[in-house]
Order: C-alpha cells, then structure tokens, then sequence
C-alpha cells in the first residue's frame, strides 16, 4: 500500500461552497483511490496533464500531480463550477468534450507528474 498523496493548493484556490465535498473528494484522492473519486483525465495538447474530480452533480474538481525527487502529491488547481470548464483559467478557453475524457489510473498519473525543483517541506499552497 503507498502512503497518503500530500495535498498542495495552487495559490488562489478556493473551495467556497462546496467545502464538505471538497473534503471528501481530498482525503480520497490522498488515499489514492482514483475509482472512488471519478478521476478523468483530461487530455488536450494546450493544457497538458490535468485531472478531474466529481465534487457533485455540477461541480469538478481540477487538479494535477507533481513530483520532486520520490515525492508525488497532488496540486489542486480550481473547483470548476457548472462543468464551465471553458471558463478555466488553467485550461484556457479548451474545449472539453465528454465522450474524450478517459478514466485515469493512479499508477500512471504518478509517471506523468510533472517534476519540481523544490517542494516546500512544510507549506500547502504553491504558486
């Protein structure tokens, strides 16, 4: 069993009104169980490697790993309201297509992190 994914927040992130989802959704994706939290990856040469999480009927979560030295965690990037993901200021005005999102896998996604210089040891929220 792998240890618990650390949580990191991008600078400006905000769960507001949907924090008891969002905590859940967390602590599941901390644990590593993509499958209970309906992680897909979204794929699209403009924005890169990025995920996303069900917090609710409507709302999603965007996150995406990164890696320093043998260290992965999880970066949550924004709570995309109302599946506006052309709203998105990660994903840019990208077009989303549901039939071309595809389950992630944990293990692969780990591969694909994208690798840091540094990792704060002890702060949350990165920018």
């Amino acid at each position: 069993m792998n240890p618990p994914l650390r949580i990191l927040t991008y600078t400006g992130f905000s769960a507001h009104g949907v924090e008891r989802p969002y905590a859940k959704v967390a602590d599941t994706l901390a644990q590593g169980d993509f499958h209970a939290a309906k992680v897909k990856k979204l794929q699209h040469v403009t924005y890169g490697k990025l995920y996303r999480a069900r917090l609710n009927d409507t709302d999603r979560l965007l996150f995406s790993l990164v890696r320093h030295q043998d260290e992965t965690a999880l970066l949550m990037l924004e709570v995309i309201r109302h599946h506006n993901y052309a709203g998105s200021r990660f994903l840019r005005g990208a077009e989303v297509l549901s039939d071309k999102i595809q389950d992630a896998d944990l293990q692969e996604a780990c591969k694909d992190a994208v690798p840091l210089r540094y990792l704060p040891e002890t702060r949350t929220n990165i920018h």
